[in-house]
């Protein structure tokens, strides 16, 4: 049943997320999905809605991971830590790295 997600043609690039941080663009997904996902297992039932949006999920986070390294520059340590900018916006995550290098992608205090 999985098929590949493609952005139609014509689409600008997604940068919701540079614009409105991680966490607040899940909330607003969330909110949007939950009623749908509802309404879709009452008439087709739970287990297999719950499923086939499991897989697009994970189909679309990984699309916007990979757009998000484009649009970092890359996807080595360094731009990881660089992109964390979008999940602290509006204090939604605070961590303190204790340590960072190529071989320890981050270490920190919770």
């Amino acid at each position: 049943m999985k098929k590949d997600m493609k952005t139609p043609k014509n689409v600008p690039p997604d940068t919701l997320t540079q614009q409105i941080g991680v966490l607040t663009r899940r909330e607003v997904e969330a909110r949007i999905l939950a009623p749908i996902i509802d309404a879709l297992s009452e008439r087709f039932g739970r287990d297999e809605v719950v499923e086939i949006i499991r897989e697009t999920i994970i189909e679309i986070a990984q699309q916007q991971g990979g757009e998000l390294a484009r649009l970092m520059g890359g996807n080595g340590s360094q731009k990881f830590m660089d992109s964390l900018e979008h999940w602290k916006r509006d204090n939604a995550l605070e961590l303190d790295v204790l340590e960072q290098n190529e071989g320890h992608l981050l270490r920190t205090k919770h």
